[in-house]
């Protein structure tokens, strides 16, 4: 009786992981979507002014993004379009993250929206998963 209990406890474990790491599966291809961002200003040290230099860096300001998005996580390889207005990073989910940048009338970094998530396609034109 008691074995019988474990195999049907095994079985339903079992089959609640499968279907979690299913469902995961089907969220690594996604078509670009919008996803909603909170956004926050952040200071870089106390004396930091948009426009100074800290060697190759010049300070425009610094945000602290963050979503309610499941797949949206820790942003890396940043780049920002050359006139300032777009940015592109993966995120740690594998995913591209794509958001708009908005600057105050000093050049300081003031906000960033319409972000979205987009899954990273192969040179085939597929969309890559783990």
């Amino acid at each position: 009786m008691i074995l019988k209990s474990l195999y049907i406890v095994a079985f339903i474990a079992i089959t609640i992981t499968l279907f979690i790491a299913y469902q995961d599966r089907n969220l690594a291809v996604l078509t670009s979507i919008q996803i909603p961002v909170k956004v926050k200003a952040v200071s870089f040290p106390n004396s930091a002014q948009p426009g100074m230099k800290y060697g190759e860096l010049i300070w425009r300001g610094g945000l602290s993004v963050t979503s309610s998005h499941q797949r949206f996580g820790g942003l890396s390889g940043l780049e920002i379009s050359s006139d300032g207005k777009n940015m592109l990073a993966v995120t740690d989910k594998g995913l591209w993250f794509k958001a708009r940048l908005g600057y105050d009338q000093d050049g300081g970094l003031l906000s960033l929206s319409h972000g979205f998530l987009s899954s990273i396609n192969g040179t085939k034109g597929n969309a890559l998963t783990r």
